[in-house]
């Protein structure tokens, strides 16, 4: 592999180097190949499994995990996606998914509970609500997929560690309340 150094504000993989990273894993050379890359002067970078940018004062802004970059006709990030639609003042949480059937993206909400959509007339209510909001951003405009689901997967040590894989599955099955856009 190759290292790149991008411009200011562009998104690319984070990776780091120092005295501290080491140069292999013990007895795993699987994961040293996939995750370490020799810059040809004796160093090595290690590649955090993040994306995000640095902006013109050198400072790292975090874009997400490049396990839940989505590719469609654009490439979209997860945590500058998601922040979007957490604005809306009755979404506890968002994951931005992959529809593998549609090849688009899609956004899952997780309302507060007292939220939840119960009448047609006030989920038809919410998704007008969300559209407006993803089509307020260039991030988010493209997004035409809305799904509903009561309580994400998480990871049981990270409540905070949403299973994007799992909710796209699971959107792509048609299980979730679901409005195209």
């Amino acid at each position: 592999s190759q290292v790149k150094e991008l411009a200011p504000g562009e998104i690319g993989e984070v990776i780091v180097r120092g005295e501290n990273v080491s140069s292999a894993y013990l007895h795993r050379p699987e994961a040293t190949i996939a995750s370490k890359i020799a810059d040809g002067a004796g160093g090595t970078w290690h590649r955090m499994g993040d994306v995000g940018y640095i902006d013109s004062d050198s400072n790292l802004y975090f874009c997400g995990r490049v396990a839940h970059v989505v590719q469609t006709y654009r490439t979209l990030f997860s945590i500058p996606s998601e922040r979007i639609f957490n604005e809306h003042p009755q979404v506890r949480r968002s994951a931005l998914v992959y529809l593998a059937s549609t090849k688009e993206a899609a956004i899952v909400i997780e309302p507060h509970p007292q939220f939840w959509p119960e009448s047609p007339e006030s989920r038809q209510r919410f998704e007008e609500e969300l559209t407006i909001l993803a089509r307020s951003s260039p991030i988010t405009e493209g997004i035409r997929s809305i799904f509903f689901h009561k309580a994400f997967p998480v990871d049981a040590r990270h409540n905070a560690k949403i299973f994007r894989d799992q909710l796209g599955v699971w959107a792509d099955s048609g299980s979730g309340l679901r409005k195209a856009a």
